[in-house]
């Protein structure tokens, strides 16, 4: 990314909520006031015109991957780092339904601030037994 491409993108991230919407609005109907709070097309719509504007990912297999698809990582890496009994599919599915306190048949068909929560959840055990793993 160029000095320039840089420093727009900074100025334009730094003004504030709902600044995201006044310079990326290609499509989306809200102004967001995070790139949090962006669905997949929103994101994938940022990271499109940030192309633009000279941003080249340091990895050439760089691919973005929405909210679903991170929070089966996620899972992944948490049954991997020893955090869980069971890291079956249906397992993750009774998590996500437990954190929401809703039954969920996917996570796919979740709205993306649920699916925020569950993100952050997840992160927050995956640290948990990364931590625990070292004190052992």
């Amino acid at each position: 990314m160029t000095n320039d491409a840089k420093g727009l993108v900074h100025k334009i991230l730094s003004q504030g909520p709902g600044i995201l919407h006044a310079h990326f609005k290609y499509g989306t109907s809200a102004a967001v006031a995070s790139s949090a709070d962006l669905d997949a097309a929103g994101r994938a719509k940022v990271l499109a015109h940030m192309a633009k504007l000279g941003f080249k990912p340091k990895s050439a297999s760089f691919k973005p991957f929405g909210q679903p698809e991170k929070i089966k990582w996620l899972w992944k890496k948490l049954d991997e780092a020893g955090g869980l009994r069971d890291g079956s599919p249906a397992a993750l599915l009774a998590f996500v339904g437990r954190t929401l306190g809703a039954e969920v048949s996917d996570v796919k068909f979740l709205p993306t601030a649920q699916a925020s929560t569950v993100i952050e959840a997840l992160k927050s055990m995956l640290d948990r037994a990364k931590r625990q793993a070292q004190v052992k």
